[in-house]
């Protein structure tokens, strides 16, 4: 269950960052890896440091985090998208 869901996690975090930074892609899968590195050092450090009640409080918290700003960003991508189709393309979106 756990593989699934982190497959189907990194899968969606890959393209949205491809479709975001298209003209910079190198960059943008750079900052993914950097970013998973940070998050395993700082599991590694918790990991005997911090009881697990404390640690599942704040990956739920850091999960609904990050699905807000998932939203946050696909609504402002739509939202730019929207507003650059001619107008007879807009017609038909809406």
């Amino acid at each position: 269950m756990l593989g699934t869901s982190d497959g189907v996690w990194q899968t969606t975090i890959a393209i949205t960052m491809a479709n975001l930074f298209e003209d910079r892609r190198e960059t943008a899968f750079a900052a993914i890896s950097l970013w998973s590195v940070f998050a395993m050092m700082i599991g590694f450090v918790m990991s005997g440091r911090v009881c697990l009640k404390i640690r599942l409080i704040s990956l739920i918290v850091l999960v609904i985090l990050g699905c807000l700003g998932y939203g946050v960003t696909e609504r402002k991508r739509r939202r730019r998208e929207k507003n650059h189709l001619p107008e007879e393309e807009r017609i038909i979106a809406n």
